[in-house]
């Protein structure tokens, strides 16, 4: 009997020791996910500002050629190019890539939970999840920071959500 308690207290302090590193290692992996949303944010937020500066030229030599008769081929080709770099829904498909690479069932559970989500709906709620305050998404995607919020309160509805529900503890469960 003494044999049979000795043995069950070495193996609960195993466990305790193996519970302790399993606790590390979720903490180190939810820093990791959290330090991979921060960069791959940063990145977005580059390559907005850097798409914004594109689109700025691209209308200012549309002026320009509005403007000026005989304009050069060249110029129009260029311009052309550059508008090409800027799509917006390309921007989205290589995010929602990387974002997938980071939270991999995220949208796929988003769509069972609220089939009526669009695609918009969808970005959105990947900026939340991402922790993006509204200011930071408008900035992202060229709007008010009022016509994010809009967006928020439709997304809560859709999801069912109730006034007193955060959206985003929601979203961190998927």
């Amino acid at each position: 009997m003494e044999c049979l308690n000795k043995r069950l207290e070495n193996l609960i302090e195993d466990l305790k020791f193996k519970n302790k590193d399993l606790t590390q290692n979720k903490i180190e992996t939810q820093k990791l996910l959290s330090r991979n949303e921060q960069t791959l944010f940063s990145k977005v937020l580059k390559l907005s500002t850097f798409c914004d500066s594109i689109r700025k030229m691209c209308n200012d030599m549309e002026q320009y050629i509005e403007r000026t008769p005989n304009v050069p081929s060249y110029l129009l080709t260029v311009n052309k190019k550059l508008n090409s770099m800027v799509e917006e829904e390309e921007l989205w498909n290589e995010f929602k890539i990387q974002f997938e690479n980071i939270r991999p069932d995220f949208f796929d559970t988003l769509k069972n939970l609220a089939p009526n989500l669009s695609v918009n709906d969808l970005k959105h709620c990947a900026y939340i999840v991402s922790n993006l305050k509204s200011k930071e998404v408008a900035l992202l995607i060229n709007v008010s920071p009022r016509s994010v919020e809009t967006t928020r309160y439709r997304i809560k509805k859709k999801l069912g959500l109730q006034r007193e529900n955060n959206l985003y503890d929601m979203l961190r469960e998927i």
